[in-house]
C-alpha cells in the first residue's frame, strides 16, 4: 500500500510532537481579541498557533535574542510578524497592526513544554484531579484534529517511503510502552485493500524492530472507530526472557488511511492500551474550499542539456514541462509532457489528466478520475505557487 500525502500528516501531528524545554516565549498570550500558543524544543526555533476571529493559523519563528520573528500561515501564503517583550506582556506586530498580549492565566510555561495548551475549541479532555496517564487534548488545526496526551513525551516526526508517523511515550515509563500513529491518503485501490495491505505493512514493521520473533495472536477483529471501518491485529513475542505486545487499529476514514501501532509489555498495555483507540478516533482531516488565488493554469518548466559522452556525437536535450488548471469548481486538469532531441531519441508525450482537488490546510490532494492520487504541502506567493518544492508560474 503506498500511502500518499505527507504533508497533510505533517499539517496534524507536528505540533503534537511537542516540545520538552520551557522558554521565554512558551505558553498563551492574548490581547485585544487575538491569542498566539508557542512552545520550543530548544529554546530558538518556535511553533504553535494564532488564534483570531475563531480562525487558527499555523506560526513557526525564531528567537534572534532580541525579539521573535516568523511567519503565520494563511489561505495557502506566509505573512511575517514579530513578538518582543513589552513591559510584563508581549507585543505582536504584523504588518500594520500591533497587539498588546498578556500571559493567559494558568497558562505559564512548564517544564513539559506542553503544546497540549494549543488553542481549541474543544475543552481538554481529562478527569480533574484523577493523575489519570492518559488525560488528553484534541487539538485542531486548519487541516484537521488529533490527541495529544498531557504527560507524554513525543518524538519527532519521521518519513520514508511516502509515510508519516510520530512516535509518543508516557513519560518515564518508555520501557513499558510506545505508541506510533501514522496517517495518510492511499490511492482508490490500497484505500480498498487498506485491510488486507495493512497488516503485511505492519508484519513488516515488526520484523524491521525486532527480526521474525513476534506471532499473530487470533483472529483480526473487524471493528468500527468513530462509525469507520476498523480493524484490530494483535502480535506477542518473547524478547529476553520477556513478553512483549503489538497492538494495532487499522482506521479507513474517508480517503485516509489511519494506523496506531502500540508496542509494550504486559503492564504497560494494560495502563495504557486504551490510548491506541484514543488517538485512532482524535484523528480527523478537513477539507476546505480552493481559495479564489488557486484558480488558473501553473506551469512548470525545466530544460537540461548533456554532453555528449563522444567528440563525434551530438548533445543531448531534455526539456520537461507541467502544466496545472484549477477550476472553480473544485476540478483539475494536469498536463505533463517531455520532450527529447538528440542521438537516437524521439519525441514523446503523455497526455493530461482530470480529477478534482481537495484542499486541508496548507496541503492540496489532487483525486485523478483513474483512482489515483498525489498530495503535496503548498504556498501562494505574489510571484508563483510553491507545490511540492517546486515554483510554479501563472499563466
Amino acid at each position: 500500500m503506498a500511502v500518499s500525502n505527507v504533508a497533510l500528516a505533517m499539517t496534524l501531528v507536528m505540533l503534537a510532537c511537542g516540545s520538552v524545554n520551557a522558554s521565554t516565549y512558551d505558553g498563551g498570550w492574548a490581547g485585544e481579541q487575538l491569542r498566539i500558543d508557542l512552545s520550543s524544543r530548544d529554546g530558538k526555533s518556535y511553533h504553535g498557533l494564532i488564534t483570531k476571529a475563531a480562525q487558527q493559523y499555523p506560526a513557526q519563528a525564531i528567537d534572534d535574542g532580541q525579539a521573535l520573528t516568523g511567519t503565520f500561515a494563511a489561505d495557502g501564503s506566509r505573512f511575517d510578524f514579530s513578538m518582543a517583550r513589552h513591559g510584563e506582556g508581549m507585543v505582536l506586530r504584523s504588518g500594520r497592526a500591533e497587539y498588546r498580549l498578556k500571559r493567559v492565566a494558568g497558562e505559564a510555561a512548564h517544564a513539559t513544554g506542553d503544546t497540549g495548551r494549543f488553542a481549541s475549541s474543544q475543552p481538554a479532555t481529562r478527569e480533574a484531579g484523577s493523575g489519570d496517564p492518559l488525560a488528553y487534548r484534541v487539538l485542531q488545526f486548519p487541516g484537521g484534529t488529533i490527541a495529544r496526551f498531557d504527560t507524554w513525551v513525543y518524538g519527532q516526526p519521521g518519513v520514508a517511503n511516502n509515510v508519516i508517523w510520530c512516535d509518543g511515550a508516557p513519560k518515564g515509563r518508555e520501557a513499558d510502552f510506545i505508541l506510533r500513529a501514522a496517517i495518510g491518503t492511499p490511492n482508490a485501490q490500497d484505500q480498498s485493500n487498506l485491510f488486507v495491505a495493512g497488516p503485511v505493512l505492519v508484519e513488516q514493521l515488526l520484523n524491521q524492530l525486532a527480526g521474525p520473533v513476534f506471532q499473530r495472536t487470533g483472529k483480526p477483529i473487524k471493528t468500527t472507530c468513530g462509525g469507520d471501518e476498523a480493524m484490530i491485529l494483535e502480535y506477542q513475542a518473547t524478547i529476553k526472557g520477556k513478553l512483549a505486545i503489538c497492538r494495532v487499529m487499522l482506521v479507513r476514514r474517508q480517503d485516509v488511511a489511519i494506523a496506531v501501532v502500540a508496542l509494550g509489555s504486559d503492564a504497560g498495555m494494560k495502563e495504557f492500551g486504551r490510548a491506541i483507540e484514543i488517538v485512532a478516533q482524535s484523528i480527523s482531516v478537513k477539507e476546505a474550499a480552493i481559495e479564489p488565488g488557486l484558480v488558473g493554469t501553473w506551469v512548470l518548466e525545466n530544460y537540461v542539456r548533456l554532453a555528449p559522452a563522444k567528440v563525434d556525437e551530438q548533445p543531448f536535450n531534455l526539456s520537461q514541462s507541467r502544466s496545472v488548471t484549477l477550476y472553480p469548481n473544485g476540478t483539475f486538469a494536469d498536463t505533463a509532457s517531455t520532450g527529447f532531441s538528440g542521438q537516437d531519441a524521439t519525441g514523446l508525450a503523455k497526455g493530461g489528466s482530470r480529477g478534482r482537488v481537495v484542499k486541508r490546510g496548507n496541503v492540496l490532494t489532487f483525486r485523478y478520475d483513474d483512482g489515483t492520487n498525489w498530495s503535496a504541502p503548498y504556498e501562494l506567493h505574489s510571484n508563483g505557487l510553491r507545490l511540492d518544492g517546486k515554483i510554479y508560474l501563472k499563466q
